[in-house]
């Protein structure tokens, strides 16, 4: 299967729910054997001196302060409207286990903008689209 992940050169953002587990750099894992139904297979484990992950909005809060940049984002109608930014690559944690590379940032706002205009010149702007 063809997904974007398997397309070089592609950039894509996602959606990083604030309760997902991540590390800040690839964790260590190990091969440990087991027996199911008689069967000898192998599984990835993390090693035991390895941390547990964190969730991205505990990653957010311990960034210190002169790692965040404000950028005002649009005039809103009680004044500008600005946010704070930063990005972090992070691995994602999949049942316990490392799986994808993702950098953090802080793209939301500019990204449901394009998706707004980009409904609007569509004639979609009355339908509600999520994924």
């Amino acid at each position: 299967m063809n997904t974007v992940e398997n397309c070089p050169g592609l950039h894509y953002f996602v959606c990083v729910p604030s309760d997902t587990p991540c590390w800040l750099t690839m964790p260590i894992t190990r091969k440990k054997a087991y027996k199911y139904k008689g069967q000898l297979s192998e599984k990835n484990v993390l090693e035991r001196t390895e941390k547990k992950p964190i969730r991205p909005d505990a990653l957010a809060r311990s960034i210190h302060d002169f790692s965040w940049c404000r950028r005002t984002i649009s005039e809103g109608t009680k004044g500008p409207i600005a946010y704070e930014f930063t990005k972090r690559c992070i691995v994602l944690s999949e049942n316990g286990i490392p799986d994808k590379t993702v950098w953090l940032s802080g793209f939301r706002w500019p990204i449901e903008q394009c998706l707004e205009e980009a409904k609007e010149e569509l004639g979609m702007d009355h339908y509600e689209v999520h994924k």
